[in-house]
């Protein structure tokens, strides 16, 4: 498991903040996010459970304290997501619980493959899904499409994309029905990228966060966000057979967004947006993606060979410390 999560990254100074509050992260829906927590999830190394939130936001109250508690919880989320919270105690807020999930049982001998899902507390879990949420509206019949998605489209199918999957697979069987149909020469290429979550350069990250801030202004929370939860190197922990709590210190999280953290799901598109953008607008490819998993399908002249498609598409990726994984390409 150490190997899935690379050490050494860099610090970075806090993005500034706008004085008129303008860049203050929006948790209006996190009421509705915690009333669908899953009760078997975000149980990070600090034991804080979904059932501890939902009580503040459920409870019938006298107490005039109580009754603020959960105002004060989304208060709480706010300094967490808007870096007016000391980076020491963002640390141990974020901190994760990671389970390994093998992905095949092991040969005789050999050590599994195993899926690095961190969990965070529900706490900061939960702050991070509100915020993910509200920059990714699902769409209504007749609305604009707003949000982050709107930089993303139509490469990227997993953000705030409804059925994106089913909308992938059903294209490219299309395309191929169209190619046999039309007698057309056709190359179908499918790419992934090799612990994508856990390796990501942050700090290309939030480069690419801060371009799109500057076409986009109100996407400016999502800076501050993703400086609050990466910049200061959180502890990973496993589980262990000790007594005590039961927990073993495994390493700091210096690389990624992190298998399971919501904000994940939106920051590493940006990433990789422009790989995707510039593939299809410099050859005459289509490209699609699911998060890492991309999908390039075009005349196999465009596709293979020096300056063409395939080496365009890996070659901004790589710069932010990602690599293809050749086994399930």
């Amino acid at each position: 498991m150490l190997g899935k999560h690379p050490q050494g990254g860099e610090h970075w100074p806090a993005p500034t903040r706008a004085d008129d509050g303008s860049d203050e992260p929006d948790l209006r829906l996190l009421r509705h996010v915690t009333k669908n927590a899953d009760p078997k999830v975000g149980v990070g190394p600090r034991g804080f459970r979904s059932n501890y939130v939902k009580a503040l936001s459920r409870g019938r109250f006298t107490d005039c304290e109580a009754k603020a508690a959960f105002d004060n919880f989304e208060s709480l989320g706010k300094r967490y997501l808007s870096c007016s919270m000391p980076p020491w105690l963002r640390r141990q807020l974020g901190s994760g619980l990671l389970t390994p999930l093998a992905k095949a049982e092991a040969a005789p001998g050999e050590n599994a493959d195993a899926r690095p899902t961190k969990a965070e507390d529900i706490d900061t879990a939960l702050w991070c899904q509100a915020i993910q949420r509200f920059h990714t509206p699902k769409p209504k019949t007749g609305e604009a499409i707003e949000g982050i998605r709107k930089h993303l489209q139509p490469h990227q199918l997993s953000v705030g994309v409804s059925g994106g999957c089913q909308i992938l697979v059903l294209g490219l069987k299309l395309k191929i029905e169209e190619a046999i149909s039309k007698g057309l020469k056709r190359d179908l290429v499918s790419l992934d990228l090799k612990n994508s979550h856990n390796t990501l350069n942050r700090r290309e990250a939030q480069e690419a966060l801060e371009t799109l801030t500057a076409i986009d202004p109100p996407l400016r929370p999502l800076v501050l966000a993703h400086h609050a939860i990466s910049s200061q190197f959180n502890p990973i922990y496993v589980r262990s057979a000790s007594p005590g709590h039961g927990l073993r210190y495994l390493c700091e999280s210096c690389a990624g967004g992190g298998q399971g953290n919501a904000l994940t799901n939106i920051i590493f598109p940006t990433v990789i947006n422009d790989a995707l953008k510039s593939t299809e607008r410099g050859h005459c490819v289509e490209v699609r993606a699911r998060q890492y998993d991309k999908s390039i399908c075009g005349d196999p002249a465009e596709i293979s060979g020096p300056g063409k498609a395939l080496e365009t598409i890996l070659a901004i990726p790589g710069k932010a410390g990602l690599e293809p994984n050749k086994k399930k390409s």
